[in-house]
């Protein structure tokens, strides 16, 4: 039986999130470059990094589920997840992508003009 050392794990865990916040800034980059220039490169970064963080403290994990919070963050805000439409939703008892879907489809809505 092969054994992974926890310090392996650690790199490999780094890594992962290494590699998923760089295609981050590229997709932002990409399809959000209005909302990139005002943020600027330690901007993003940083969304990025809050938005990885946000996500995991309210179960969400699946890495395009991650991805869509950080989209609906960069056009609504830092802080959208603390509005009480988007609070409704995180504080519900379902899993992390039902919540996200639920989410991502209000911020569409609340985004108007702007694409999520």
């Amino acid at each position: 039986m092969i054994q992974i050392q926890e310090s392996h794990m650690d790199a490999f865990t780094r890594q992962a999130r290494g590699n998923f916040a760089q295609r981050m800034k590229e997709h932002i980059l990409k399809y959000f470059p209005e909302q990139a220039a005002g943020l600027g490169a330690d901007g993003v970064g940083r969304v990025i990094e809050l938005g990885m963080q946000h996500a995991k403290d309210r179960g969400i994990t699946a890495e395009g589920d991650v991805s869509r919070y950080i989209d609906v963050m960069v056009v609504l805000g830092e802080n959208y997840d603390h509005e009480p439409w988007a609070k409704d939703i995180f504080d519900r008892q379902l899993g992390g992508s039902t919540r996200m879907n639920m989410v991502f489809a209000e911020a569409r809505k609340k985004a108007g003009e702007r694409t999520i």
